[in-house]
């Protein structure tokens, strides 16, 4: 799964942004997995058990979030847990990798 943003993609997007927390990093994440569900807020929110303003701000970068509400946020997502820590993992190695090369 090409996890592409509208302006550019994730990897370059989160290679800007090395010094955020990876509560950052997941926002993104989730934010592309619902808009491939094809998905609003509004219905992530909903099949998630949160409410609207707190998926903007997961979404946004700026909260926390529990293990309880990603477990929720990936049932909703129709993904397993280990799944969006695997695409985290693989979107940093992704970012390591580049930030080398682009050192040489």
């Amino acid at each position: 799964m090409l996890l592409r943003i509208k302006n550019g993609n994730l990897q370059a997007l989160l290679a800007n942004s090395r010094n955020k927390p990876v509560h950052f990093a997941i926002g993104f994440i989730i934010r592309r997995l619902r808009e491939l569900h094809g998905l609003s807020q509004c219905d992530l929110a909903r099949h998630s058990e949160a409410n609207l303003s707190y998926i903007n701000s997961i979404e946004g970068g700026l909260n926390n979030i529990s293990i309880r509400k990603i477990h929720l946020l990936c049932n909703a997502l129709h993904l397993s847990p280990a799944d969006l820590t695997s695409i985290l993992c693989n979107v940093e190695r992704s970012v390591d990798l580049s930030s080398r090369l682009a050192n040489r």
